[in-house]
């Protein structure tokens, strides 16, 4: 991938991209506005602006506009695009907040070469002249031509990402039209990253599996009280540093105290971002002392802390600096249990989103239910459906038993968020979800009505999308435990248990992705759904879950289902991609369904006194007469996710599936 940024001075001296960027990023007072080239193919790119509150106030509903010169602009997403080159872009409601110092970005998509555009918005500072970065060498700045150069800034960058002694990366001298900028003084900008020297969280803490990070990966720890994120920094002298953190947080604020050397010294406040893949930063002034310092974000709540794409500290004689053994054992365990399976030693499980639930399609960003509506809880039925099914963004928590009533399942509206106040917070009947979208449902026990009369499906999702599935414990469904049909799209089932206490129950068929044995093309195209980290258990016969005509990925679950009749079943043109999962004492871990062409990718799987079929590969002998849809192998996803190494799986999932 080729990166190119623009930026809000002109610059005559070449500096490499490393540094560029991170200047950018360190100094939002010269940079209020950024235009980066994500990805450039030649005959068309992708793109991002960033645009940075750098007031002293609260700013809403922001816009830019710039002019491509050579491309036009196709699509948008993160903000509301208008016009026709010049193009305009407006902020969403949930990215339209800026507190001080704080970022929002957006992407587009162009068709044609990228150029060097001004970026002009209420934001973008006074000076908006451009350089560009070379977008084929990353080596040199060609200055714009309507930019003064009046004011000179020398600024040294560093970064702990490219190596782990510690060099210098580069030394540039930049120009700016700025009559603020001559009042910077000459100092220093230190990027650390993860995974680098002067990063003292343990590797298991690294993660990648959201889109818009720098570097290798972004820090995700588990969610809960002193929840820790660590750094050491080592500084030349003893005063007062610029330190600015670039975050994403999914919805609320989180709270952290802020410690150098284990005494706070203020407290953070990191607002809600919108989504997990939405970045923003923070920056506050930290005394620190001269030579090494341990520097820490501990959460102050049980929300626990955003994900850490970096910290930069402004300042002359920066470096980072070896971890104290008290300082990272005190955040992580370095077992190699720990490392591999992506827990730390407290035993919290993880609970971020991942999947096809985290994908930018059909008009939502990503799946974050209610957002950061203040939460509503409930006790009782009444108050559960008049919650669930108001048309406003709403957190509902469930707080100790409720049963559905009426007979059939409760309706769930659009943009909600569901979840239990804790591990023994219940449902007892079934919801349902129809034509509706964005919608989190999390931390609950969900109980089907067998052997009586009720709801068929404990949960079904018919014509909807973006939904997330998490953490939940269903059993004894009357027919489908977890059903997702009827061109629903863009869901990720994780971390949920499936299990039925007994073997007299004839229908044990726990999940569809699809249904129908090739007379659902209306479906083709749709039903991308993820399975990952669930456990399929006790009694559970088939369907863990069954893909037709849908695009399924299942990994890292265990599948441990003594005596059932098949696992994962893919047919009527459905295509699976089934890695690093655990078979144990299983029949036919997964197999072709239907005779209609199919396509099974199975990798990295662990098969432990399995008995029957592991087909892969394409399967089925013809198409449906006036079907001619074509089967692709599903062998790459579309986003990225946390995989674990097969082995580690039956102890990861059987201690964190279901509610925490």
């Amino acid at each position: 991938m080729k990166l190119s940024t623009y930026f809000s001075t002109a610059r005559s001296k070449p500096l490499c991209a490393a540094s560029l960027l991170t200047l950018a990023m360190s100094s939002p007072t010269w940079a209020a506005c950024s235009y980066t080239v994500t990805n450039n193919w030649g005959t068309g790119f992708t793109a991002e602006i960033r645009v940075t509150n750098d007031t002293a106030a609260t700013v809403n509903n922001w816009s830019v506009s710039w002019q491509e010169s050579g491309a036009s602009v196709t699509n948008a997403w993160n903000a509301t695009l208008s016009g026709s080159n010049p193009y305009s872009a407006a902020s969403l409601s949930w990215n339209g907040t800026l507190a001080p110092k704080a970022s929002a970005s957006f992407g587009f998509q162009a068709n044609g070469t990228a150029g060097a555009p001004k970026v002009n918005g209420t934001l973008c500072g006074a000076s908006n002249s451009s350089a560009a970065l070379s977008s084929a060498a990353l080596s040199s700045i060609a200055p714009s031509s309507k930019a003064a150069s009046s004011a000179v800034i020398s600024s040294s960058v560093k970064s702990s990402a490219t190596s782990s002694t510690a060099t210098s990366i580069a030394s540039s001298t930049i120009k700016s039209s700025s009559s603020t900028a001559s009042s910077v003084p000459n100092e220093s900008a230190w990027l650390f990253e993860e995974s680098a020297l002067g990063f003292c969280n343990s590797s298991d803490t690294v993660k990648s599996n959201q889109t818009g990070y720098t570097g290798v990966g972004y820090a995700d720890t588990a969610d809960g009280e002193n929840a820790t994120i660590g750094w050491s920094i080592n500084t030349a002298s003893e005063k007062t540093y610029a330190v600015q953190f670039r975050f994403a947080n999914g919805a609320g604020t989180r709270t952290a105290k802020l410690l150098v050397n284990d005494v706070q010294t203020q407290t953070l406040d990191f607002p809600g971002t919108g989504a997990w893949n939405q970045w923003q930063t923070i920056t506050a002034n930290v005394p620190l002392k001269s030579g090494v310092n341990s520097f820490k974000i501990v959460a102050s709540t049980t929300s626990g802390l955003p994900n850490v794409d970096y910290l930069s500290v402004t300042g002359n004689g920066i470096t980072p600096a070896a971890c104290a053994t008290a300082a990272s054992s005190s955040v992580k365990s370095s077992s190699s249990a720990a490392s591999s399976s992506s827990v730390n030693n407290n035993s919290a499980c993880p609970k971020t989103l991942e999947g096809f639930a985290t994908l930018n399609a059909d008009g939502v960003n990503g799946t974050t239910g209610g957002g950061n509506a203040s939460p509503t809880t409930v006790k009782t039925f009444a108050e559960l459906k008049a919650a669930v099914q108001d048309r406003a963004a709403r957190v509902v928590i469930v707080s100790g038993t409720i049963k559905t009533e009426g007979g059939s399942a409760l309706e769930i509206a659009s943009n909600k968020t569901i979840q239990g106040a804790d591990k023994n917070a219940t449902i007892h009947g079934g919801i349902s979800m129809s034509g509706v979208s964005n919608i989190i449902i999390r931390n609950l026990n969900i109980k089907g009505i067998w052997p009586n009369a009720g709801p068929d499906d404990t949960i079904s999702s018919r014509n909807s999308h973006h939904i997330w599935y998490d953490h939940l414990n269903i059993w004894d469904s009357g027919d489908g435990s977890l059903d997702i049909t009827n061109e629903s799209n863009y869901q990720t089932v994780s971390w949920t248990k499936f299990w039925y206490t007994s073997k007299s129950h004839t229908h044990r068929f726990a999940s569809l992705n699809g249904s129908g044995g090739g007379d659902h093309p209306e479906d083709w195209g749709k039903l991308k759904v993820t399975y990952h980290h669930n456990w399929w258990s006790t009694n559970v016969d088939q369907r863990m879950p069954r893909v037709v005509y849908g695009t399924g990925h299942q990994y890292n679950n265990y599948f441990n289902s003594p005596g059932n009749s098949y696992c994962i079943g893919v047919g009527s043109y459905g295509v699976a991609l089934i890695e690093n999962n655990y078979f144990k004492d299983v029949n036919n871990p997964h197999q072709f369904s239907y005779d209609v062409y199919t396509h099974i990718t199975a990798r990295g799987n662990i098969y432990d006194n399995t008995s029957g079929n592991k087909q892969s590969g394409m399967g089925g002998v013809r198409k449906v007469s006036g079907q001619d849809f074509n089967v692709v192998p599903f062998t790459t996803a579309p986003y990225k996710y946390t995989l674990d190494a097969a082995d580690k799986v039956p102890d990861l999932v059987t201690r964190c599936a279901g509610p925490q």
